[in-house]
């Protein structure tokens, strides 16, 4: 199987996760990669938004959380079916594979020390799914529809994304490759589902909601909402 992966992505795969480290980013990148440990605030700020948030706000609130779904459901995870491509950390034993403890809940394990090990051949006839990282393309989807709902003030949230894609070389589990072009498909499939949503509420949302409709003839709000 290693023999599939270019020398480049190898090289480039050893320095990011071996050579470019440092304890506290062992703790931080690992942080990053652990989304069921942030999934309880991530519904919260949501929740909050929908509830405290005018009709726009509502409709980023709904165009994000569209977006990921889509990547995740139509892009990313047929994908990774359909390559199969070994993670690095199943065909490279010099590859430190970093994650964060099982805690229970999760979100305990951001405060305790991640577990660093070697990696390690995987079984026979295992399919790897190391193409596309959902981690990445989740982000980049959702940092798509910030930037088309808070324009400049999205691009916080795309040095977020980008920092989830180092994190998912730096633990060990996606090559460099895997990792740019998670972050250029999610983009796309995040940009196409807002724009998909805005044009079908400009042609239908008058027939479901004609009142809200006429306030707000369209999803994309004019000016950034923030």
């Amino acid at each position: 199987m290693l023999e599939e992966i270019q020398a480049s992505d190898v090289t480039l795969m050893l320095r990011m996760n071996r050579e470019w480290v440092s304890p506290w980013l062992d703790h931080l990148l690992p942080t990053l990669s652990s989304f069921a440990a942030w999934v309880p605030l991530l519904l919260v700020v949501m929740a909050i938004c929908v509830w405290r948030g005018g009709f726009h706000t509502r409709a980023f609130v709904t165009c994000l959380v569209l977006a990921v779904l889509c990547n995740e459901g139509l892009v990313s995870g047929p994908l990774k079916k359909m390559v199969g491509r070994p993670r690095p950390n199943d065909v490279l034993p010099q590859v430190m594979k970093r994650t964060l403890p099982k805690a229970k809940p999760q979100m305990l394990a951001l405060f305790q020390a991640p577990v660093v090990e070697s990696g390690h051949a995987a079984d026979p006839g295992k399919k790897g799914h190391s193409f596309p990282s959902s981690h990445t393309s989740n982000m980049f989807a959702a940092a798509a529809a910030a930037c088309r709902f808070l324009r400049r003030h999205g691009l916080w949230l795309v040095g977020v994304a980008a920092l989830v894609g180092w994190s998912r070389i730096y633990c060990g589990v996606h090559w460099p490759s895997d990792v740019l072009a998670s972050a250029v498909l999610g983009w796309l499939t995040g940009w196409f589902v807002c724009d998909l949503l805005n044009w079908v509420w400009r042609r239908k949302g008058g027939q479901w909601f004609a009142t809200l409709h006429q306030h707000h003839p369209v999803l994309l709000a004019s000016k950034p909402l923030v």
